[in-house]
């Protein structure tokens, strides 16, 4: 199981793959957002994690980015978090990134096709 402060650099650098301008909106609390990311730990941890299942896509589709960027900004390093699957997971679950768009001055990236990685199998 992850510990919670993996929890909390996974949904740091999340938010900074998805963050967008929005209206006002009273986020949910921590506690909820990083119960509501659990299924997306799979994705983002090792050298080769597993493809997003439907339940964390689910949670990226549909969580308020803002909400991820202020309650998360200050966790972006943690030695179990594969940051190049954080940062792509959006991507792979459909959400658009956008241009240009920082969060706590944190560039976001593009959205640029980036090259999946595969678990290589040993013989």
């Amino acid at each position: 199981m992850a510990r919670a402060t993996d929890v909390f650099y996974f949904v740091a650098l999340l938010n900074l793959a998805i963050l967008k301008v929005s209206g006002v909106y009273v986020c949910p609390s921590t506690t909820t957002i990083l119960y509501d990311m659990e299924p997306c730990m799979p994705s983002v941890e090792g050298a080769y994690p597993d493809p997003p299942n439907e339940d964390c896509c689910f949670v990226v589709r549909t969580t308020e980015p803002s909400c991820l960027c202020s309650a998360f900004s200050g966790y972006k390093n943690s030695p179990s978090i594969n940051e190049r699957a954080a940062l792509t997971l959006p991507r792979l679950c459909g959400k658009v990134v956008p241009f240009n768009f920082t969060c706590n001055g944190d560039p976001v990236p593009s959205g640029v096709e980036l090259p999946r990685t595969r678990k290589l199998k040993l013989l």
